[in-house]
């Protein structure tokens, strides 16, 4: 069996090393029958993260790296998916900052392992959250048990991707082309993986993930604070919801994708939405089509019914 794991890197000296060695680590790599490879993607970096890159190279033969120019974040792991490998049978997808706990990698191939195989599947999990020192942070909220579901994946995204593993038959999927448009590429992959297969979330924090400089998920110090900060993502988004629907449904017609029927009624019921009221009635009394959290839920449907999405 044969496991890569896919990261992206930009301007990471900082924490690089640290991350690597954790996933040198992984158990997985010492189980008897598993190979293990990490493909590096560099992002036009102007550090020294492609010499820490290459000092790795040269003392693991498992680790190989390419520079290229900047694209950002979501082009680039597309970019590290066109040269996966095609005969894994597992691509992990992983940070530049965050430390990995020994048994992550482990742990997700043996919950995929249990699902059927010949079907798109995509792991992804609940992160520790962590300042710069990976000391834990307390959050406000709290995620509770994560239902993954189409109508979920077409307004929310679960999948933290760094913590993402997926099987082959979903990365053959993904790398028919990149999507016109994504939020983010970790939403891509539950959109596509919720339409045509199955999606494990699990609940058991397998990463430390770090944050630090701008990147301050889940650090708000009160319920308001956090609600107020929700409310302007969503208005900062506003018509992304369709925009990124419109794209996944002129991927799956492009590529000859066959969207079940009652999903797809979910699709053109979000793309029929602004010009038509009646679309969005549909979709506030549809319970297919949901948040996670309930007062997300209630946000989402109130501003759906103004057509603010």
């Amino acid at each position: 069996m044969k496991l890569q794991i896919l990261m992206s890197t930009y301007n990471g000296e900082k924490y690089l090393d640290a991350q690597l060695d954790s996933l040198l680590a992984q158990t997985l790599c010492e189980k008897e029958g598993w190979e293990v490879e990490i493909l590096v993607r560099d992002d036009g970096s102007k550090d020294r993260t492609c010499e820490i890159l290459q000092a790795y190279a040269d003392k693991d033969t498992r680790i190989r790296y390419i520079k290229e120019e900047n694209t950002g974040v979501i082009e680039s792991f597309f970019r590290l998916l066109d040269n996966s490998a095609k005969d894994a049978d597992y691509l992990a997808f992983c940070d530049q900052d965050d430390v990995w706990m020994p048994e992550k990698m482990e742990r997700a191939v043996t919950l995929l392992s249990q699902a059927e195989t010949d079907r798109p599947l995509l792991y992804c999990g609940r992160p520790l959250l962590t300042d710069e020192n990976l000391n834990p942070i307390e959050t406000v909220w709290s995620d509770g048990q994560m239902r993954p579901s189409f109508g979920n994946a077409l307004i929310e995204n679960i999948c933290t991707g760094c913590t993402s593993v997926m099987n082959r038959a979903l990365a053959d999927i993904l790398r028919l082309s990149h999507p016109a448009f994504t939020l983010m590429h970790d939403r891509w992959f539950y959109l596509v993986a919720s339409c045509f297969g199955e999606v494990i979330y699990d609940t058991k924090a397998c990463i430390y993930y770090r944050q630090h400089g701008n990147n301050t998920v889940g650090m708000k110090k009160n319920h308001r604070q956090e609600f107020v900060s929700r409310l302007k993502k969503y208005r900062e988004k506003r018509y992304s919801i369709t925009r990124q629907t419109k794209a996944f449904l002129d991927f799956c017609t492009e590529h000859g994708l066959a969207i079940p029927e009652d999903k797809k009624k979910c699709v053109m019921d979000i793309l029929a939405m602004k010009k038509h009221p009646s679309a969005r009635i549909r979709l506030i009394k549809n319970k297919a089509v949901y948040r996670q959290r309930k007062g997300d839920d209630l946000v989402f449907k109130l501003m759906l019914l103004m057509g603010d999405v």
